[in-house]
């Protein structure tokens, strides 16, 4: 379980950069298209929010390197510690573009301070020329060459203020280009990280598939050679040979089972591609290399010890074949566990179930009717199709042991029995439709146990009574019936797409677009 809850980690954490990476890329072109100050002031407020994402996405790939260390996945430990470089240079390069926004919006001021001083000037220009107007009239020709020169300083201070203006319009321009581009570089850098979690998840799965296949290798070899020990060991019992001669012999090939047997439990501990009826098929193996064991012990005749050493060497030859069928599954695997095959196989036979319970409704007579010659042909073919559902839960319930899988499949077999036998009712489609349920339900408990706790539970101290101030917003009409959309916080330990739902879900009831 452990291993299949960092397998989902890798996954999930692959999908959020991606997504990150994509809404980095919309704010690129938010930034690059914003002319007016309240499009510029919604790009730098998307900017926070996505450099408070990757902060959260920053902490949790550096927690997922921690958990890959400590279970010695140094394949995955090391693209993810690589996953989370990049993850740092996105952020820091979202910062950056931050920074550079609230430095330009600074300078703006700056600059609409020096133009309102400016303006002030060129009022007192204006002043002066009035005022040599009124000395002209009065015949002072000292004072209208100085208030005329205060004119013409006002006039020169509307052209400054003008060309000023221009050049703060560049300037912001410039700004923007600049925050555009350090918002793509974050965004590249997202995508680079999306690349190393999805590359970490690949090669961890390889090595831990790689384990588990050098493991059923050496248990395959080692089951055809103690089986072909066997054979001749049984051959000597037929030649008459003495058992006292023959009991150190089957000891030791009764211990190379017995430790065969051990790790290939704990083997099974790690993997469901190591099916519980190989583990079966070993166990009953060794059981009856145990019983040739004990009849060399009680020396037997040479007939009776042949005869168990012969059930012994096929007991270790069909381990091996379900050994070898064990390996060609797990070659085949997109996971190292098997978690991932096993639900989407739930799911596949848990449509296919809701379809024969869907064509079962219309098959159950109503009350009075009897069944013609085409509904009993459809009833057969029905209970066809439901004994193939029971022999696909059969095979599942070999990767799974809690023996849920088990139990349903008897319960399709009994169902496909009664179809068989056209027993149409109300209680058959009832079975039908609780066995579909325990599918569903049975698929959604594998994946709570995919996943792994987050950390252990903390206890806190009470520290008194939280209040709670409501903002300035109205309270009233529609804007009091507003649910408030979940964070990322929230949504975090769901996929891409039950996030975009969830989302959509709270847009609709809050009656948003």
């Amino acid at each position: 379980l452990k291993r299949a809850a960092l397998e989902g980690a890798m996954e999930t954490l692959k999908d959020e950069a991606k997504e990150l990476a994509q809404k980095q890329r919309d704010l690129v072109d938010s930034l690059r298209k914003a002319d007016e100050a309240e499009e510029r002031s919604a790009a730098e407020q998307m900017a926070k929010d996505l450099a408070e994402k990757a902060k959260d996405l920053q902490k949790n790939v550096k927690d997922l390197q921690k958990r890959l260390q400590q279970e010695k996945a140094d394949a995955g430990a090391e693209r993810a510690a690589e996953a989370g470089e990049k993850v740092d240079e996105s952020l820091k390069k979202l910062q950056e573009a931050l920074q550079k926004d609230q430095q330009g919006g600074e300078k703006q001021e700056g600059q609409q301070s020096g133009e309102q001083k400016q303006g002030q000037q060129g009022e007192k220009g204006q002043q002066g020329q009035a005022g040599q107007k009124q000395e002209g009239q009065q015949g002072e020709k000292g004072q209208q060459g100085q208030q005329g020169e205060k004119g013409q300083q006002g006039q020169e201070g509307k052209g400054q203020q003008g060309d000023k203006s221009a050049a703060g319009n560049q300037g912001a321009q410039e700004g923007q280009q600049s925050n555009a581009d350090a918002a793509e570089k974050a965004a590249e850098a997202m995508e680079q990280a999306a690349s190393e979690l999805e590359k970490a998840r690949q090669q961890q799965v390889g090595e831990w598939k790689k384990e588990l296949s050098g493991e059923l290798d050496q248990s395959i070899q080692e089951m055809l050679q103690l089986a072909r020990q066997q054979d001749q060991l049984e051959q000597k019992a037929k030649a008459g040979a003495p058992a006292g001669e023959m009991r150190s012999q089957q000891s030791a090939l009764q211990q190379g089972v017995n430790q065969a047997m051990t790790r290939l439990q704990d083997a099974g501990k790690k993997s469901n591609l190591l099916s519980q009826r190989s583990l079966n098929a070993v166990n009953d193996a060794r059981r009856r290399v145990e019983d040739a064991t004990q009849q060399t012990m009680r020396a037997q005749t040479g007939q009776q010890m042949a005869s168990a050493m012969r059930d012994a060497s096929e007991g270790l030859n069909q381990a091996a074949a379900s050994l070898v069928r064990d390996r060609e599954r797990t070659q085949n695997s997109q996971s190292s566990t098997g978690f991932a095959e096993m639900l989407e196989q739930l799911q596949k036979m848990a449509q296919q179930q809701q379809q024969i319970n869907s064509a079962m409704q219309d098959l159950v007579p109503k009350q009075g009717q009897k069944l013609d010659r085409d509904d009993l042909s459809e009833a057969r073919q029905l209970a066809r199709e439901q004994r193939e559902v029971a022999s696909r839960l059969e095979e599942a319930a070999d990767k799974e042991n809690s023996g849920r899988t088990e139990e349903m499949a008897r319960e399709a077999r009994q169902i496909a029995q009664q179809l068989e036998s056209a027993n149409l009712d109300p209680a058959v489609l009832e079975r039908q439709q609780r066995l579909f349920r325990k599918m569903l339900d049975a698929g959604r408990l594998l994946e709570e146990d995919e996943r792994e706790d987050s950390g252990k539970r903390e206890a806190k101290p009470w520290t008194g009574s939280e209040v709670f101030t409501p903002d300035s917003r109205n309270a009233a009409g529609k804007s009091a019936t507003k649910f408030g959309t979940p964070t990322w916080g929230d949504l975090r330990g769901l996929t891409a797409e039950e996030r975009r739902l969830v989302l959509d879900y709270f847009k609709r009831i809050n009656g948003k677009p």
